[in-house]
This record gives structure tokens, sequence and C-alpha cells, in this order.
């Protein structure tokens, strides 16, 4: 029980605490200022309370204090007018004191913004930016102040108009020295424990002694004699901060300003002898220079000290870093050596000078002096070859074919070399590193011998296995494919037979029918002539079936089936062009009219598909000469690589993630004459392209990148027999994803008779290819 009535009760609000310290604060400190004030309004040359919430805030209360600072402000002006006035003055002394409050809560919010927007908190006058910033901030703040303070006493009457601007300057002034004057003694009190203080030394107290007996003969001279020597104080401000730090230094230019505003205000000191408004300017003049000197000072003190701790913390790590750096080198099972731009040898470790010897040689004679030579043999290494000597260049290197000839045997050596660049990219120094691989020798060369063994086996049977596989593979895929495209082609040669006939006969009977109907119309205008008023019943006939246009329109249906039937007879051309059973198997044909023939049979897959638009196919046909080759079989090639494109096409939508495919689908088919005198025909698609790994593939038997079902694989490996082996040609394929496909095919312009006539030998059956 007795505990629990000692113990006191907690703070519900503690913010409203922190706003009755700093209204009380301010309040006293305002009262204290107004005993310094000699100007009309009451105006002082330093306000102590603006300098010491800032002082405040920055410490501990932040954006607490402003409230205070409000009702802190507005109770000393209140108190202020009302001391000396009637009863009827009491709504002018609140009214001035409201404005003065704002005006004083408004002042501290704006420094404590710019100071928090401009500078990173904890290092408020640590640097000499930073304390110009701080200045800066201050002015438009107190500026702030000084016109909320000064706009009311105007209104009644307390300052004249006239007076008004001088008035706001030192209000203005009283605002920025108050704080410069006493917030950074908070400022440097919580920056103590962290900021650089003076070695104390034998003489300190002497030293103590003689500032304080300068700084009082000065002070009595200056305001108690009225001597004009107060910038003699700047001086000793450069003392306190050189020799005493920071805090000290704040705590002196606040104890000297005390004093000048103090004896100026009695009528003593050099400012004393000027009007008041003059004696205030010089004394808020004096006290600026010597606040500005110590602050400026202080701060680039206290950087040329912070920078000095850094260098002895970066030289103590670099110290220990070499330290470390030595002892690994030395434990290292490796040989080191360091060598300069001129290639002297500036350190080598216990491992190099085990392995060289006691003679340290530069880069130039490291090859003579310590006997390395070129592997398996007895010439010394060439300077030039030299990892060290290369590294000079900027180049690093390893080599691993250095004998070094020891009196204990030959050990073979694994070199490398390191430059080290200095700040403008120029070689500083060369490290060479070098180990004694014997070891490593001897069981590279026994894995070799049995790699060696392994892959003789492997190779042996792997050309068994590829040559069987390879002789099965194509003699399944030739009797597949032969049984297939034998069919076909019987079949496509009888359709195109069998459309023929009935073509032939109806393209015959055109040319008598428009002759016959020539005839008629001839024998209508004779009648028309001889008879130009027919009866009513013929007129109204020949209007009712508008006799005009039967005329015209019976011309143009002639035409239309006369054109019909052209183009059906030149698509039966087309099919026994590509077929070609009613030829010999090699004859000399031109290459265009395949391929167009091709573009006939494929023109229904070229067209506006459902999944896809019409396909463009671009023809850049060069002028080629007309090939001795096996026509119908390179239809056939054709047809294989045309299809495949048509299908790359089709898949467009299927692309990988990260592709991108032109617009529209096209296919472009160039000719021309190699130098080598070979006819090239390139096929090029814009479709989905293919990785490495499918086109090296792309014709191997039975291998497809299509659905189950949608593809044998034997099209494009057929197309290279065709090509390879019996045109003694080329068939290449060049693509990458997202690029589209370019298929290349090669073939001489004259065959190889003899080898032409061993090939038609030794075929057994007669093989058409159509797909």
């Amino acid at each position: 029980m007795k505990s629990f009535l000692l113990t006191p009760p907690p703070i519900r609000n503690p913010h409203l605490l922190k706003w009755v310290i700093v209204a009380l604060l301010y309040f006293t400190t305002a009262q204290l200022s107004l005993r310094f004030a000699a100007l009309p309004g009451n105006i002082s040359s330093v306000w102590f309370p603006t300098g010491l919430v800032l002082g405040v805030s920055l410490w501990r209360f932040r954006w607490h204090a402003v409230p205070g600072v409000f009702f802190g402000s507005m109770a000393s002006t209140s108190f202020d007018l009302l001391s000396d006035s009637s009863p009827q003055a009491i709504l002018p002394a609140l009214f001035c004191g409201v404005i003065h409050g704002a005006g004083s809560a408004l002042e501290l919010a704006i420094a404590l913004s710019l100071l928090r927007t401009w500078i990173p908190q904890g290092n408020i006058l640590q640097r000499v930016p930073h304390v110009g910033l701080f200045i800066l901030s201050l002015l438009p703040a107190s500026l702030t102040g000084a016109i909320f303070g000064v706009f009311p006493l105007v209104l009644l009457g307390l300052v004249s108009i006239t007076d008004s601007p001088r008035s706001l300057l030192i209000w203005w002034w009283s605002g920025v020295l108050s704080q410069l004057l006493i917030a950074p003694v908070f400022l440097a009190g919580m920056a103590a424990p962290k900021q650089w203080q003076p070695n104390p030394g034998p003489y300190r107290y002497l030293e103590v002694g003689l500032f304080f007996t300068i700084t009082i003969l000065i002070l009595i001279n200056t305001f108690g004699l009225g001597y004009p020597a107060e910038y003699a104080l700047i001086p000793l401000c450069v003392w306190s901060v050189l020799r005493f730090g920071k805090f000290e230094t704040t705590l002196f230019v606040f104890g000297i300003s005390l004093i000048a505003i103090f004896t100026t205000v009695q009528g003593l000191g050099p400012f004393a002898s000027h009007s008041n408004y003059i004696a205030f300017l010089l004394l808020q003049s004096f006290m600026g220079a010597a606040i500005l000197t110590s602050l400026v000072l202080s701060a680039s003190n206290d950087e040329h000290h912070q920078l000095e701790r850094q260098l002895r913390t970066s030289n103590r790590e670099l110290h220990s870093s070499q330290n470390r750096l030595s002892q690994l080198l030395e434990a290292m099972p490796v040989g080191v050596c360091v060598h300069d731009r001129q290639g002297q040898m500036l350190y080598r470790n216990q491992t190099a000078q085990q392995l060289l010897g006691d003679v340290m040689a530069n880069l130039e004679q490291f090859a003579q002096r310590y006997h390395l030579h070129k592997a398996d043999s007895q010439q010394v290494y060439p300077l030039q070859e030299l990892p060290g000597q290369i590294a000079l260049s900027g180049q690093s290197i390893r080599r691993d074919d250095l004998e070094l000839h020891h009196p204990d045997g030959i050990i073979p050596l694994d070199m490398a070399s390191t430059p080290l660049l200095d700040d403008h990219g120029r070689v500083d120094s060369v490290i060479v590193a070098f180990q004694d691989i014997r070891e490593r020798k001897e069981a590279q060369k026994l894995l070799a011998d049995y790699n060696q063994t392994l892959e003789n086996q492997v190779v042996q049977r792997t050309a068994e296995l590829q040559t069987t596989l390879s002789q099965l593979q194509r003699t399944q895929a030739q009797l597949v494919h032969t049984e297939k495209m034998s069919s076909l082609g019987q079949l496509v040669a009888g359709v195109a037979h069998e459309i023929n006939n009935p073509i032939s006969f109806i393209f015959g009977n055109i040319r008598y029918t428009k002759e016959y109907i020539s005839d008629l119309l001839r024998l209508l205008n004779a009648y028309e002539t001889a008879y130009p008023n027919p009866k009513s019943s013929v007129q109204e006939l020949a209007d009712s079936i508008d006799i005009n246009y039967l005329i015209e329109d019976v011309q143009r249906i002639l035409e239309s089936m006369n054109s019909g039937a052209e183009r059906i007879r030149n698509i039966v051309l087309s099919l026994r062009n590509f077929a070609r059973l009613d030829e010999a198997e090699t004859k000399i044909v031109n290459l265009h009219e395949g391929l167009d023939s091709t573009l006939m049979v494929l023109r229904s897959r070229l067209k506006l598909q459902s999944d896809r638009p019409a396909i463009q196919v671009i023809k850049a046909y060069g002028d080629i000469p007309k090939v001795h080759c096996y026509p119908s079989e390179l239809n056939q090639v054709f047809l294989n690589v045309l299809n495949n494109a048509i299908d790359a096409l089709a898949s467009r939508d299927d692309r990988p993630l990260g592709t991108s495919l032109a617009d529209p689908p096209t296919i472009t088919i160039t000719t021309q004459v190699n130098p080598d005198h070979n006819v090239s025909i390139k096929i090029q698609d814009n479709g989905v392209g293919m990785n490495p790994e499918v086109c090296n593939r792309i014709f191997d038997p039975f291998f497809s990148t299509k659905p189950v079902g949608s593809g044998t694989g034997l099209g494009l490996s057929m197309s290279y027999q065709i090509i390879v082996e019996k045109h003694r040609g080329k068939l290449s394929c060049e693509s990458a994803l997202g690029q589209g496909t370019t298929v290349t095919i090669q073939i001489p312009v004259r065959r190889e008779t003899g080898i032409s006539r061993a090939l038609e030998k030794s075929k057994t059956t007669n093989i058409r290819h159509f797909s």
C-alpha cells in the first residue's frame, strides 16, 4: 500500500507536458529579453526565446515544441502589453499576442522544415556547407516571425510607420542572431561525445588562464572604458576553436554576446555613443561576425579532424591487409614473384625461393638465370613469350609449357602472370605465379592414355553401329517413299489426263461457238436493216429479252468461258509438267518452270486460311541457264521444301516467348548462278524458325518437329539424297528462332555422265517422287 502511494501517477498525455514546458521556457526567456529592449514596441537586439526553442526542438522535442511556442509567445506579448495599459486595451493586447504567437510558431515550423530538408539529421554544423544551409534556413523563418511581430505593433500605434522598416530589420536580425547564438550550444552539446577534443597537454591550465586574462582585458577596455576594440575578440574565437573545441567556443561566444548586449543597453561600450537603432545594428553586426567566425571555423576544424581519423583508420586497415596478404603469400604452395614496370624483382615468397634459389633476377634475365626451357626441348624459353614479359604490355596470360632445369631434375611449371594497373591505366607492376606440376603431368598422361584407349573402342563401335543404322534407315525410307510416291505420281498423271480430254473438247468448241454466234448476230443486224419497223409482237419480244444487253453480254460470256478453259488447261499442263511421266528421267529443263508448277500445285495452301492470312510469294528469279537434271525429282524437292515453309508460317501463333515475326507471312524464292557454275535456289520464309539443335538434324531420316500423324520425317531426308547423291549438289539450312528459315539448294548446271550412268544402272525400280 505504501509503495503504491509513493508511485507517481502516469502521464496520460506526454505531448501536453512538452507544450507546457516549452511555453514556460519561452515566457521566462521572453521576459528576460524584454529587459534588454530599448526600441519602440519593446523590440530587443537579441530575442533569446527564438534561439532557445530552436535548440530545444533540435535537441529533444522536434515538432512537439510548435504549439508550446504559440502559447508562450501569446502569453508573453499579452502580459507585456497589459502590464502598463488600461482595461480597454485587453482585446488589442490579446490580438497582438495571437499574431505574435502565430508568427513565432510559424517561424519555428519553417526553420525545422528547411533544416530537415536540406541537412541530414545529426550532421548540423559539422560541415562548412551545412553551416551555410543552417544560416540560409534561418533567414526566411526569422523574416516571417519579424513580419508577424512588427505588423500588429504598427496597427496598434506602438511603432510608427516611418520606423517600421528599421524595426523590421532589427527584429529580423535579432531572431537570426538568437538562433545562431543559442541553438549551436545545444547542437554542440549533443555532438560533444562524437567530436574532436583537443589534447590537454602539460601547459593546459596556463593556456586557459592566459586565454581568460586576455579576454577580460579586452572586455574591460571595450565595453567598460569604451575603446572600439570589440573585434579583437574575433582572434580569441579562433583560438578557442583550435584549442578548446566547438562546445566551449559556443559558450564563449554566448558569454561575450551577453556582455555586449548588457553594456550596450546600459549605455556603455563602443556602440552606445550612437542612436538606438544604429547601436543595435552595430551590436548585431559584431555578434554576427563572432558567431559566423566560430561556426565556420568549428565546422572546418571538425571536417579536418574527421578526415584525419578516416586517414588513420585507412592506414591501419591498409597495414593490417598488407600483413594478412604477406602471411597468405608465404603460406601458399605456389611461387609468387612481383616485378615493377622496369622488370626488377620487388618480392618473392618462400615457395619461389625454394624453386628458383637465392638469386634474384629481373624479367629480362629470368629465363637464363633460372634455366627455364621450352617443354621437351633444350631451348631456353624465349623472352618475348615469357608470361611476365607479356604482362608488362598489359595482358594476362597463363602457360604450362615451361620446364625448370633444376639440379635435382627437370620440373615442369605452370606459370601465370597478371599486370597491376595504376590510376591512369598504365602497368605499375607485374605478378608472376608458378607451381610444380609434375604430379599433374603424370596424372594427365595416364588419363590421356586411358581415354585414348576408350575413345578408340567407342569410335570403332560407334562407326559400326552408325553405318548399320544409316543403311537400315535409308533402306526403310527408300522403300516407303518409293511405294508412296509411285502411287501418287500415277494418280496425278491419270487425273491430269482425264481432265485434259473434256477440257480440250470444251476449249476446241468455243471457237466454233463464237463463229456461229457471230453469224447469227450478222443475220439479226440484216433483219433490222431490212425491216426497221417490225411487228409489235416482235418488238415486244425484243424488249422483253433486252436484245441489246443480250448481244453485249453473250460476247463477255464467251470470253469468260475461254479464259476459264485456258486456266484449267494451264493447271493440267502444270500437273503434267510436275509429274513428267511422259518424259525421260534426265533432261535439260528450266528450273523456273518447275518452281512455277510446284507453286501451282500448292496454290490452295497459299490462299487465305481460317487460322492465318494469305501467304505472299516473292519470286526473285535471276538469269540462270537450263540445268541437266532429274526434273521430276527436283520438283519433289521443291514441293517438300515449300510445304515445310508453309507449315512454318501456319504455326506462327505457336512461336516461343520472346520471338517476333514479320507480317504478312511471306515466302521468297531467289535463283542465281554462283561463281563455281552452280545454280543456287534459296527458299526463305519468315516463320517461327528453329534452334540450332533442330536445324542440325532437319535432314535426318524420320526426324520431324510436327505433331504425331502430321509428318513422317522422310520428305527432307529424301530431298537431301536427291540433291546430294543423285545431282552431286548441296542442300543446306540456316535458321534462328523468330528469324525464319532459309533453305539453299545448289546443283551443277552439267551432270557428271559417268556418275549418272552408274546411278541409273544401280536402280532396280523407276521411282517417282510426289508428296
